[in-house]
């Protein structure tokens, strides 16, 4: 499978067609100077494996099903540096955090003068606090496109606040033709949207986030955000999973209550400023 074949918006959309995972740190111990170029071709060598499901060309992503893939994030980081010539912790750095106004989050927590190392979360058991849990992104250095940032809340609330103004037309550096590309109701780039909900498998966000109005992100390691474009509110679930157990069952079978609890309850306040939802 070439790589060269496969869109900008097939990775974000995760229409690649690339495996969900592979173990990259088992195959590349040491990458040194050529380590993007290693990751690459063990990338194209073996992460094809979704059934292609159409006739559509390769670099259309209409032509995979969507299927989330770290594979997909990882490639992106690394064309972010290639094409701008900076690691993706600078960039973050220079294009990100200055929206924000606050420095309360990077790949590199343990290196913030800001950050008091009592506040760094554990992310695994036997890992020092503040230290990335995902073995791919060790291999980066603990900076990569799918895994590695660091956040508190504060500052988290602050980037949904900054990107709901992205998304509605107030960002003076990014047009909204741009922005709205992001949240096509077709092929949403970066974002997932509410899945379909039933009885026995509720959406993630719970039943309160609309399909056509909404936007969120879910890590693996539990956290996620959800953001109501309609209302400007968003909700933010810091979790991490991963220090106690793998299993993946009870945090999905929480995430909606949680979601349905927080959002009746803003629901039911009066309208006040998208700053204190």
């Amino acid at each position: 499978m070439s790589l060269s074949t496969i869109s900008i918006a097939s990775l974000l959309s995760h229409r690649s067609g690339l495996l969900p995972w592979l173990p990259l740190y088992a195959d590349i111990c040491d990458g040194g100077d050529m380590l993007y170029s290693k990751v690459l071709r063990c990338i194209a060598k073996y992460g094809r494996g979704i059934v292609y499901q159409s006739t559509c060309a390769v670099s259309s992503h209409d032509g995979y099903p969507r299927v989330y893939s770290d594979l997909n994030f990882i490639v992106l980081g690394i064309i972010l540096h290639r094409v701008f010539n900076k690691p993706l912790d600078s960039l973050f750095d220079e294009y990100i955090v200055p929206h924000l106004e606050n420095t309360d989050i990077s790949f590199h927590p343990t290196r913030m003068c800001s950050v008091h190392p009592a506040r760094l979360v554990p992310t695994s058991s036997g890992l020092p606090s503040g230290t990335v849990n995902d073995d791919n992104s060790k291999l980066f250095g603990g900076v990569s496109g799918h895994a590695g940032l660091f956040s508190s809340i504060d500052a988290l609330h602050n980037y949904c606040r900054w990107i709901v103004g992205v998304f509605l037309g107030r960002a003076s550096d990014i047009s909204l033709k741009t922005a709205q590309q992001f949240i096509d109701l077709t092929h949403t780039l970066g974002w997932d949207r509410p899945s379909k909900r039933t009885d026995l498998r509720p959406s993630s966000c719970g039943q309160y986030f609309d399909y056509s109005t909404s936007v969120g992100h879910l890590a693996f390691t539990g956290p996620s955000i959800w953001i109501d474009l309609k209302t400007e509110s968003w909700i933010i679930l810091c979790c991490n999973r991963t220090v106690y157990s793998p299993q993946t069952t009870p945090l999905k079978q929480l995430r909606p209550i949680i979601h349905n609890l927080l959002y009746s309850i803003v629901r039911a306040q009066p309208t006040r400023n998208n700053k204190d939802h």
